[in-house]
């Protein structure tokens, strides 16, 4: 019994003992490493050569270098000489202690960053965008409207000129709008949210035309047809020295609206990277005009001015598109700068309207009474009025964003976009030069209809797409 008391007390002691050793000069073991770096662990070799983690008043101040035996020790039993790798007091390839984690830093925090969703950017309480567009929409194709040619002899080259006005793709060139953005979130994570999105293209016209009424051409211009009866070309005279004085001019325009309604749902969140995905609903209205005006006098036979006549029509292509929307918002973003791509695909139903009219106004030689009559060139009894069709269309949508962090809730950039719409009407495909001249409002006004009823009211589909620059203003909070 006597026995077993003295044992305990030496073993007692024996670990009190153990316990000072390891406290040395304040620094106890298992305790984190000091903030100045691993430079702090020295590695004087005690007890047999086994490296011991302690401060001052042990074999000799030292840092992980010298794990490969210094005059005070001997190397670690089974342990290889590490002085080598680096130099004393170094990593591999010459990094000292203290500075031991910048070269890789970066790298080790991109990695940090992404694992670590307890300092992320989520969607926010609520947020905006604020952004200037300027959009190019593809240019659309126009017939030939106007031929050229020089008359020999008196009498006029036949048919088959280079078109002069027309068969080439007018476009409406830049268009500015303007598009915004706000949202919110349901919860208070920020990881669900709504938002709405408004946008807009300002309407632009563009106009080219050659002649002019009031100064007589040298040289023969016509307009061209073709006769259904016959299916050969036929020509309509604008001007022609001794015949008639007069131009043509054709002018197109455009404008675009859209707004958009999303769910919004944060995927993944880092302090770098942010992945959102959103459900929602898409509109998107495209209207597109093309107008052709001639205006002229016919010459009397005296070589005076006749009659003044202005032939005009009017054909106005209108898209309206409805259906669901599925996108994805990726958002990587480094120091003070982000790079933002977003894409979008809707699916629905493109409503599609065609308007054609036509008007002939009519000023007597010596009269100030303008006589107005239905029915202009292109547009005659035949094909007026509106045409309207339902289609299955494709909206996809894509955006890219670069910027700068002004402030931690307000960031500026600017980017590119486009949007494409599959199944679209265009305003210069609806022109059909097949023209039963009996409806020619300036040969047979009033006269019953002979022949077949050209030009036709049919849809021609086509496709369109809008892109450009977008610089805008997002805050979020």
């Amino acid at each position: 019994m006597r026995l077993s008391i003295v044992i305990g007390c030496l073993f007692i002691l024996s670990m009190n003992g153990m316990a000072q050793i390891g406290q040395g000069t304040g620094t106890t073991v298992g305790t984190s490493i000091p903030a100045e770096g691993i430079s702090n662990l020295s590695g004087a070799p005690t007890m047999g050569g086994a490296p011991n983690a302690s401060g001052p008043g042990m074999s000799g101040p030292g840092n992980i270098g010298d794990l490969g035996g210094t005059p005070g020790g001997g190397s670690p039993s089974g342990l290889p000489d590490m002085a080598g790798l680096g130099g004393p007091g170094q990593f591999p390839g010459g990094m000292n202690g203290t500075n031991s984690n910048q070269s890789n830093s970066f790298w080790n925090q991109l990695g940090q960053n992404l694992k670590n969703n307890s300092t992320n950017q989520r969607l926010g309480s609520y947020w905006g965008r604020n952004e200037l567009l300027m959009m190019w929409i593809k240019s659309g194709p126009i017939p030939p409207l106007a031929l050229q040619m020089t008359p020999s002899g008196g009498s006029p080259n036949p048919l088959g000129g280079p078109p002069v006005l027309g068969d080439d793709n007018l476009s409406t060139n830049l268009q500015s709008g303007g598009l915004f953005s706000y949202g919110f979130s349901f919860d208070q994570s920020n990881s669900v949210g709504a938002e709405i999105v408004y946008f807009f293209l300002g309407s632009r016209t563009e106009s080219e035309g050659i002649g002019s009424a009031w100064l007589q051409s040298p040289n023969l211009i016509e307009r061209p047809y073709i006769d259904p009866t016959t299916g050969q070309a036929v020509n309509q005279i604008i001007s022609e020295p001794g015949v008639a004085r007069g131009g043509i001019r054709e002018s197109i325009s455009a404008r675009a609206t859209g707004w958009e309604v999303n769910l919004v749902s944060n995927w993944m969140a880092s302090s770098i990277f942010n992945l959102d995905a959103l459900v929602g609903w898409r509109y998107f209205q495209l209207n597109e005009g093309l107008q052709v005006v001639q205006n002229g006098f016919q010459i009397n036979s005296m070589g005076g001015l006749g009659n003044y006549q202005v032939i005009s029509d009017q054909i106005d292509a209108h898209n309206q598109f409805n259906g669901g929307q599925l996108g994805l918002r990726a958002d990587l973003h480094l120091s003070q700068f982000f790079l933002e791509w977003s894409g979008k695909i809707a699916i629905g139903a493109n409503f599609q309207s065609v308007r054609r009219n036509g008007l002939t106004v009519t000023i007597p030689a010596g009269t100030s009474t303008a006589i107005p009559q239905t029915g202009g060139f292109l547009v005659l009894g035949s094909n007026a009025g509106e045409v309207t069709k339902q289609v299955l269309a494709f909206l996809p949508e894509s955006t890219l964003r670069l910027g700068i962090r002004l402030s931690s809730s307000t960031r500026l950039y600017v980017g590119y976009q486009i949007t494409y719409l599959s199944n679209a009407v265009r305003p210069g495909d609806q022109v059909d030069l097949h023209i039963n001249n009996a409806q020619l409002s300036t040969i047979r006004y009033g006269q019953p209809l002979v022949g077949p009823l050209n030009p036709y009211y049919t849809i021609h589909n086509s496709d369109v797409w809008m892109q450009g620059v977008v610089i805008g203003v997002e805050t979020r909070f």
